[in-house]
């Protein structure tokens, strides 16, 4: 597994600590399984995108 470092501004911090909190998980998990689902979303949608439809990079 890969490690990543990022800065977050404090309420967001405050915020997944608090919902980690509240799952009994740790700050760390809650933000894997957030990506994770983020990714997942991403990719659905690249999916459904048409040639046509996708922005050019």
């Amino acid at each position: 597994m890969k490690r990543v470092s990022a800065y977050l501004p404090d309420p967001i911090a405050d915020e997944l600590e608090e919902w980690a909190k509240d799952e009994s998980r740790s700050t760390s998990s809650l933000i894997n399984f957030l990506l994770e689902r983020a990714v997942r979303e991403y990719r659905k949608e690249k999916e459904r995108q048409t040639p046509i439809d996708r922005p050019s990079s």
